[in-house]
């Protein structure tokens, strides 16, 4: 199955966009999901590691993995 020309150019240049975001250690979360993926299990997910995040020792870390992770569980509920 191969990529058509136009899908080569977006995901090209989605790369090239996400090579300016720039975050400290873990305060970056990239979610990429499959065509035809189920949603839910992507939220189901980003809820553990939510949990999961309330064990860094830097707070200020914590909160902004916390802070991260739940902005990205309130665009996925947004778009289904």
């Amino acid at each position: 199955m191969a990529m058509e020309e136009i899908q080569k150019r977006d995901l090209e240049e989605f790369i090239e966009k996400m090579k300016s975001y720039k975050a400290r250690h873990t305060e970056l979360i990239t979610v990429l999901v499959p065509s035809g993926f189920d949603i839910n299990l992507i939220t189901k997910q980003l809820e553990s590691e939510k949990s999961t995040a309330a064990n860094i020792k830097s707070t200020s870390t914590r909160k902004n993995v916390q802070e991260a992770l739940e902005s990205l569980i309130r665009i996925i509920a947004y778009i289904t």
